[in-house]
This record gives structure tokens, C-alpha cells and sequence, in this order.
């Protein structure tokens, strides 16, 4: 993802396979890279279900911090979403992530998802 503007972003491939009439408990980790001269990044993201008639609750944590591989330094930006939906048609999810202040950041994310049918929502 790179933006110069402001609400600006990318949106990640679909993924996961929802099949009509089940409710699901999900948790995904999103993560990305920024180089170290990035000293702050402001973001979200949205999660999306291209069953339109979902209903989908999902809430999120974000973390920005200093990290390293064998490879490089650089600063992490992390997502964890949790949440429940129930769909009405076979579907998938995608995230899209915002750059609020359309600060032109290239970031390249990555992420893994945990998908679980469940008999009920409460």
C-alpha cells in the first residue's frame, strides 16, 4: 500500500470461505513493514464480507513499534481483528487497510487468519 491520499488504501484479496446460513468466530493478524525513518503511521483497517447481508461484528488493536528480522530493521505495524459474522450466501472476507493522513508510506502487508464455524452467536 502506498497513498498520498488522505482515507486513501489498499485492499487485500479475498480470503476465507463462508458458506450460506453459518456463523463463524474469527481472529486475523495483519502485519506490515514500514522503513525506521517512519516514526508514526496512522491507520485502520475495515473488514469487509462480499455477502452484503452479513452481519458482521469485528472490533481491532494496533500496535506500531521498532522490530527487526535477519534481514533488516524497520518498524511493524500490526492488526488483531476478532469478531463473529453470520452470512446468507457463500462469501469471503477482505481487509482494506486506510492511511488516514495519506502520508504517500509505501507498506507491504501480509496476514493469517483463524476461521471457526460456530453453532450460535450470543
Amino acid at each position: 500500500m502506498s497513498t498520498s491520499t488522505p482515507g486513501g488504501g489498499s485492499e487485500s484479496s479475498g480470503f476465507g470461505s463462508l458458506v450460506s446460513g453459518k456463523k463463524y468466530y474469527f481472529s486475523i493478524v495483519v502485519s506490515g513493514k514500514l522503513a525506521t525513518t517512519i516514526s508514526s503511521f496512522r491507520t485502520y483497517p475495515v473488514l469487509k464480507c462480499s455477502d452484503n447481508s452479513a452481519t458482521l461484528n469485528y472490533d481491532f488493536s494496533y500496535g506500531f513499534a521498532p522490530s527487526a528480522d535477519p534481514v533488516e530493521e524497520f518498524n511493524r505495524i500490526s492488526f488483531y481483528i476478532t469478531g463473529t459474522v453470520s452470512v446468507t450466501s457463500n462469501s469471503e472476507f477482505s481487509v482494506l487497510v486506510r492511511d488516514v493522513e495519506g502520508s504517500g508510506s509505501s507498506v507491504r502487508f501480509s496476514g493469517k487468519a483463524f476461521i471457526h464455524e460456530v453453532g450460535s452467536i450470543n
